[in-house]
């Protein structure tokens, strides 16, 4: 593993990340809008407050102002990059074939246990992703943490 950092987060910080989420969530139910992960068989609460937690946790980090957009899609969610967010150490930044290849991507770990330090694990260009041995059956790309570029290569 390469350079990863932890976040501390307040409990305010959290708070209000998490409300983003459950807002996301609360939009995307009420819209009929559905998840893009195939492999998901019903919409979780879940997954709306760890992403907000970890773009935020990313954009204290990055030191720029995290804008919690609600229903809008085909921006980016932190400055110029776009967040991925893992729950568990082991699992692995997901890719999908759509994400432009130019596109960096950083995958943040939101514990559940300790929501209040999620840890950035790295980056990468969603095309250096997208390689035949990452790509599984349900079409995405999925890129273990330890082959992510480190942060101090991160493009300005």
């Amino acid at each position: 593993m390469h350079d990863k950092v932890s976040v501390p987060l307040s409990w305010s910080e959290v708070g209000h990340a998490a409300n983003v989420g459950m807002w996301r969530h609360i939009f995307a139910r009420s819209t009929k809008k559905t998840d893009r992960e195939p492999n998901t068989a019903k919409p979780s609460w879940d997954r709306d407050l760890v992403g907000a937690i970890a773009e935020y946790a990313a954009a204290k980090w990055l030191g720029v102002f995290w804008r919690p957009a609600i229903g809008e899609t085909g921006g980016t969610d932190v400055g110029p990059y776009q967040v991925r967010s893992i729950t568990v150490p082991t699992h692995r930044l997901c890719i999908r074939p759509q994400d432009k290849d130019e596109q960096v991507f950083l995958l943040v770990l939101v514990n559940h246990a300790t929501p209040n330090c999620p840890v950035i694990y790295g980056w990468l260009k969603a095309g250096d992703a997208k390689r035949a041995d990452w790509q599984a059956e349900d079409w995405l790309y999925y890129v273990p943490p330890d082959m992510l570029r480190p942060l101090a290569e991160l493009p300005a």
